[in-house]
């Protein structure tokens, strides 16, 4: 019963956060994570540690948020797992472009993009790179930032990964525009913020798809020409129907399953029978 505990805490804390409802999901990590260190689940408690550390950025804890997301790091490397320490990577290069440290995020994302390279994880490569671009236009580095986005996006076609795509043509659009290519950067807006607006709607994206979502719809309205409000408002109508409608009218006991068939392309870790998954 414990282990089972731990599998559906883990999995609703996911639904939760990923459905704006962070506050309630945290209890649930911690409960998860406080089973894995009993039964010494290492790659568990590194899982658990990086999802926990976005639903503490998204309640206003960017410190702990941090703290959380180097936590798993550290216990990612003592697993000698590869997979979970690129992941861990990625997750901590995520928490600290959210909490205004684009720089060090660079440096985390890279380690990450050659962890999934290096284990031909493509589809997590694009992921990598639709994060960098974003990091890298914050830091000033536009042509490299549409490069990393060029690339993530071909990766993201290459895999029909709509999240993905979303993601680099998000990244893409932006580094267009600052480099005076806005007929380009206009029609990348147009497509990410069409993306994320099917994509709420279909299935549950990532929990920063939202807020990088409102931040594309901004900048497409702010041009001549551009149609922000009409897809903001899509994109607003998708995802207050997703967190109406989630969890509300789902019992504990199909949290597993739901989250299973929401969430395919989730990595995974498993350990005596818990898995943890990674948000995107």
């Amino acid at each position: 019963m414990t282990r089972l505990r731990a599998i559906v805490s883990v999995r609703l804390a996911v639904v939760l956060s990923t459905t704006g409802r962070s506050r309630e999901a945290l209890p649930l990590y911690q409960q998860a994570l406080e089973i894995s260190r009993t039964y010494g689940a290492d790659l568990a408690e590194a899982r658990i540690l990086a999802n926990m550390a976005r639903g503490l950025v998204q309640c206003d804890q960017p410190e702990a948020g941090v703290r959380s997301a180097r936590a798993a790091v550290a216990a990612a490397r003592t697993t000698g797992s590869a997979a979970a320490l690129a992941d861990a990577h990625y997750q901590l290069g995520v928490v600290l472009d959210a909490t205004g440290a684009p720089g060090e995020a660079v440096d985390q994302l890279c380690e990450a993009l050659t962890l999934f390279r290096s284990q031909q994880n493509r589809l997590w490569e694009g992921y990598s790179l639709a994060r960098l671009a974003a990091c890298l236009l914050a830091a000033g580095r536009k042509p490299e930032a549409a490069e990393a986005a060029a690339e993530s996006l071909a990766i993201g076609r290459e895999a029909d990964a709509a999240y993905c795509q979303g993601l680099a043509s998000a990244a893409l659009g932006e580094a267009l525009l600052r480099l005076g290519q806005s007929a380009q950067g206009l029609a990348c807006l147009q497509e990410a913020v069409g993306v994320f607006a099917r994509t709420n709607l279909r299935a549950m994206p990532a929990a920063s798809s939202p807020p990088v979502n409102r931040r594309a719809a901004r900048r497409l309205s702010s041009q001549p020409g551009g149609h922000g409000s009409r897809f903001s408002a899509c994109s607003a109508a998708g995802s207050s129907a997703y967190r109406t409608s989630a969890c509300s009218r789902w019992s504990s006991s199909s949290v597993v399953v739901v989250v299973t068939a929401a969430f395919p392309g989730w990595s995974s870790v498993r350990w005596r029978g818990v898995t943890a998954r990674s948000a995107r």
